[in-house]
């Protein structure tokens, strides 16, 4: 069975900000064809952007359009918003900064991170 792979639209829509994530929004779900899901780089992306849709385009989320967001902060765990967001480890990001920056930093090599997802109410089960 052929099952064909969601359509992807990437949208920059200025600093990574509440406003942004509002005019996003505004922009994005205006379209004729309006997307399913968004993931947006930073969770006050994601709240500009739910507010926007639940308020200029009365959208239900997660039933019409499901969000996910990315950082982790306080807000995202608030009543109003419950966003599905990914925990970055701020502590051990800082700390390789710091070493990069008092000491060779090729002697140190790339790094990568993991993130933890924090399933909230903005997702369909």
């Amino acid at each position: 069975m052929f099952c064909p792979l969601p359509t992807v639209t990437v949208s920059r829509a200025g600093p990574t900000g509440y406003a942004s994530g509002v005019d996003s929004a505004r922009q994005l779900l205006a379209a004729s064809s309006r997307p399913d899901g968004v993931f947006c780089v930073t969770d006050l992306l994601a709240i500009g952007f739910m507010d926007a849709a639940r308020q200029d385009f009365r959208l239900s989320i997660p039933d019409d359009l499901c969000v996910i967001g990315f950082d982790d902060i306080p807000e995202a765990g608030w009543l109003g918003y419950n966003l599905t967001t990914f925990r970055q480890p701020i502590k051990e990001i800082a700390e390789y900064i710091a070493a990069i920056l008092t000491s060779d930093e090729a002697a140190l090599g790339k790094q990568n991170f993991p993130v933890q997802v924090v399933w909230h109410r903005t997702v369909r089960p």
